[in-house]
């Protein structure tokens, strides 16, 4: 996912341009978003990596992944980290999350 979330940089840089946005102004807005970006995708490890997994956390924490991602222009990738919230608790939805994360 860490790959991933440089392509959305570079992506985001480009999509801000389309609001008339200074550099400046655009390298503030995602150089911060892609710093929550890592923190929630570290949080959300670790959630994964637990024995017995708080699905009620993780289903928060994917809540704003998909938000922010969406923020950034992303929404292909909003939109899959959205379907594993639709169906958190199953056993191909966790397999699945952990491969886009490479865990």
């Amino acid at each position: 996912m860490r790959e991933i979330v440089k392509n959305i940089s570079d992506f985001a840089k480009e999509y801000f341009t389309n609001f008339g946005l200074s550099k400046e102004e655009i390298s503030y807005l995602v150089d911060k978003a892609i710093n929550d970006l890592d923190r929630l995708i570290d949080e959300t490890e670790e959630i994964l990596k637990e024995d017995n997994i708080d699905f009620e956390r993780l289903d928060k924490n994917l809540h704003a992944l998909k938000g922010l991602i969406l923020q950034l222009g992303a929404e292909k990738l909003a939109n899959e980290i959205n379907s594993f919230r639709d169906a958190i608790d199953k056993d191909d939805t966790l397999y699945r999350l952990k491969k886009l994360l490479n865990l």
